[in-house]
């Protein structure tokens, strides 16, 4: 699972930056909401086979999924006022001190109180009823706003596992039509929570179809080669014909109802891969972290560097930042998080 994560992070970072010597990666909205049915799947796999069994299992479920999103984005958070707000002169250190404090200033002067609440909480928001949610108002991370979704998800996922599958999938069918709605009748994408859940729900579904497939014990090899296929269509998305039905892309419908049924297929597949962990945490370090390696670049007065090259800067300073974040701060809290689970 942590290839298909990669795949998916690395198409959002070329998304936004362009295209890497002619290729064009998935769409970046579609690769998130691949990212929610993902979500929807670990989560009910860690809190049945795990965190069920822990002694305060909605705490400790919670409060490790806290320890999971908040560092590593504070420190992105933090990095990203610096790179988007500094105004340096000179390179010394009565020049750096001035530079850091007019850097707090000006960003406390345009993000005002309420912004700057928003961008550290991401659950505090003024504007949870608005369809059009973050559309005009975006946080400083903008593609932070899925951080919110994941977060409610992760507050309601540990409940929505005991309720009934009929009446998950009641709630998926309202959340699935408010969705088209608000794309039909309001022709945008809508960030708001209620008309995304059901991408979380789906992946619910798709860990009970795992229960039944690890039951079934599909041979490896067809489930290697059905894993396969899906990341090649994945990784070739932009290439495959676009046909549309009013504003519905059927490909992106097509994908969202085939990744329920392939998600158990690469768990079994690629699970146990040396390098799948490390992966999956590097994938949330990059799509959390794009966004400042792109800032820089496009802000930097020393590397003046030319849009045929700018998505390869923009990966490869992304990656290093990743790595980076990764030893330091996703590995140590991982193996706290781990602990306290144990305990």
């Amino acid at each position: 699972m942590g290839l298909l994560r990669i795949i998916l992070a690395f198409g959002v970072v070329l998304y936004h930056s362009g295209s890497l010597f002619g290729y064009t990666a998935i769409n970046g909205l579609v690769a998130v909401h691949i990212f929610f049915i993902i979500s929807g799947f670990y989560m009910a796999l860690i809190i049945k086979n795990k965190y069920a069994k822990a002694k305060r299992p909605y705490y400790t479920f919670i409060t490790n999924r806290f320890l999971r999103i908040y560092p590593t984005y504070l420190v992105v958070l933090a990095l990203m006022i610096f790179v988007q707000y500094a105004q340096f002169n000179n390179l010394n250190f009565i020049s750096i001190l001035t530079g850091i404090f007019s850097t707090l200033n000006h960003y406390l002067s345009l993000r005002k109180p309420l912004g700057i609440i928003e961008d550290f909480s991401l659950l505090i928001r003024n504007d949870y009823l608005n369809i059009n949610m973050f559309r005009y108002d975006p946080l400083t991370i903008v593609p932070a706003w899925s951080l919110v979704l994941e977060l409610f998800f992760y507050l309601t996922a540990p409940f929505l596992l005991f309720v009934k599958k009929r009446y998950l999938f009641f709630l998926a069918i309202i959340s699935l039509s408010m969705h088209v709605f608000i794309d039909h009748y309001f022709n945008f994408q809508s960030f708001f929570i209620p008309s995304n859940f059901f991408f979380f729900l789906m992946g619910i579904f798709s860990y009970y179809l795992y229960e039944k497939i690890k039951q079934r014990k599909i041979k490896i090899k067809y489930s290697f080669a059905l894993s396969l296929l899906f990341l090649i269509t994945i990784f070739l998305w932009n290439y495959i014909p676009a046909v549309s039905f009013r504003l519905i892309v059927i490909k992106e419908w097509l994908m969202y109802l085939l990744t329920p049924f392939a998600i158990p297929l690469l768990f079994e597949s690629f699970n146990f891969f040396p390098l799948n962990n490390f992966m999956a945490n590097l994938s949330y370090a990059i799509y959390i972290s794009h966004m400042l390696s792109i800032n820089f670049l496009q802000n930097s007065i020393h590397y003046k560097i030319t849009e045929k090259f700018f998505s390869f800067w923009a990966v490869l300073v992304t990656l290093i930042i990743s790595i980076t974040l990764v030893y330091l701060i996703e590995k140590p809290i991982d193996r706290l998080r781990q602990k306290r689970v144990k305990e």
